[in-house]
């Protein structure tokens, strides 16, 4: 989850916030099983643009999270004031990642997009070849 806000902490629309707080839920696999990570094996990546993933060098809080109804916990990790301020301009767009090089095994992570111009806009429609007279196919 990513929350942009201003420089006092104050909730912010993208193309008015500098910064961002992002929030990391670590759930082991069966669900249930014991999530056990320490902060400091969880780097956030951070990309502008078509760049390279780096790390922000940003060392996370670790909060509990749950439980579920069925009593299920797992640990939420906050980066905190990670600089956004390029994606006040709608031409620029950031995408985050975590990587954990110290656990052994991979963990299978999502990727997240901020911008302040967060529609996905295909230059030509895509059109199934079978979808029929109805879509504006044949």
């Amino acid at each position: 989850m990513v929350f942009p806000h201003d420089t006092d902490g104050n909730v912010r629309p993208v193309d008015q916030a500098p910064l961002v707080n992002v929030a990391v839920d670590v759930v082991a696999h069966p669900l249930g099983a014991p999530a056990t990570v320490l902060p400091t094996l969880l780097h956030l990546l951070r990309s502008q643009n078509d760049g390279m993933l780096d790390d922000t060098g940003v060392i996370p809080a670790e909060i509990e999270v749950g439980p579920t109804p069925a009593g299920i916990r797992w640990p939420r990790f906050e980066y905190n004031n990670i600089d956004v301020s390029a994606a006040q301009d709608p031409a620029n767009k950031y995408f985050f990642a975590v990587a954990s090089p110290g656990l052994s095994e991979p963990p299978h992570t999502t990727i997240w997009s901020h911008e302040a111009e967060a529609r996905t806009i295909f230059p030509i429609q895509d059109i199934p070849a079978r979808s029929g007279a109805r879509c504006g196919g044949s």
